[in-house]
């Protein structure tokens, strides 16, 4: 028997304009942050032997970026995380292994809005990044690993304007993905090294789709020299 748990939670703030009909004005400046939970849980079998596999992390995200048009903005984002994952063999407790790590990564994003009816929209961004992982290991075979990417994926969503200077916005996850990595893991035995490159392209599509998402809101600012307005 096979079954699977995640749980992810998202909260993105930034700093954008208010407008009366449109989402920006042109030349508006954007500053966020964005703090990111998860947890998974994975039980499984490796031949006639169950396994069960537990991962947890956070993950925090600033953004800079400025309004090209009324429906899009551009930017760039840098962003790490700290992550726990565990292996453990129920009959075979001396297998049992974990390792722990960090991320941070660094790139530009595109995001493109369109009017769904009465104050809703939807909208696609694009990010293409690099990035870069420090993991440690307690097992017999790896002591430690460092990894080295590139990313890129399309991202779409939701979004809703609620009074003068607020936008909540629901973002799922990628709609396809593309990437390639360069690994290189200390043994734990010989202490030699060992490379592997690895290129992954892919969707989130399917019957799990929508358990991974995020929640975020937009406040704003008016540009230099404009003023907010405050009409529907």
């Amino acid at each position: 028997m096979r079954k699977n748990y995640f749980l992810g939670f998202g909260i993105t703030g930034l700093l954008v304009s208010n407008i009366s009909v449109a989402q920006f004005q042109t030349g508006e400046k954007i500053a966020g942050a964005g703090l990111n939970f998860t947890s998974s849980s994975q039980n499984t079998y490796s031949g006639l032997t169950p396994v069960d596999y537990r991962s947890s992390g956070i993950n925090l995200a600033f953004d800079f970026g400025f309004a090209k048009k009324e429906s899009r903005l551009n930017g760039f984002f840098v962003d790490a995380g700290y992550n726990v994952s565990k292996t453990i063999y129920p009959t075979q407790g001396s297998s049992n292994y974990e390792s722990d790590g960090y991320t941070a990564g660094a790139g530009w994003f595109s995001r493109r809005y369109k009017p769904a009816g009465k104050s809703f929209f939807l909208f696609a961004e694009g990010r293409i990044g690099v990035n870069y992982s420090d993991r440690q290991y307690t097992n017999n075979y790896y002591s430690k690993e460092k990894s080295y990417g590139l990313n890129a994926g399309i991202f779409p969503g939701v979004a809703y304007r609620t009074g003068k200077r607020l936008l909540l916005e629901l973002k799922f996850a990628d709609f396809v993905s593309i990437g390639y990595s360069q690994t290189e893991a200390v043994l734990s035995y010989n202490d030699k090294k060992e490379k592997r490159k690895n290129f992954i392209f892919g969707s989130s599509l399917g019957l799990g789709y929508l358990n991974n998402f995020g929640i975020g809101a937009k406040w704003i600012i008016p540009a230099k020299g404009k003023s907010i307005k405050t009409g529907h």
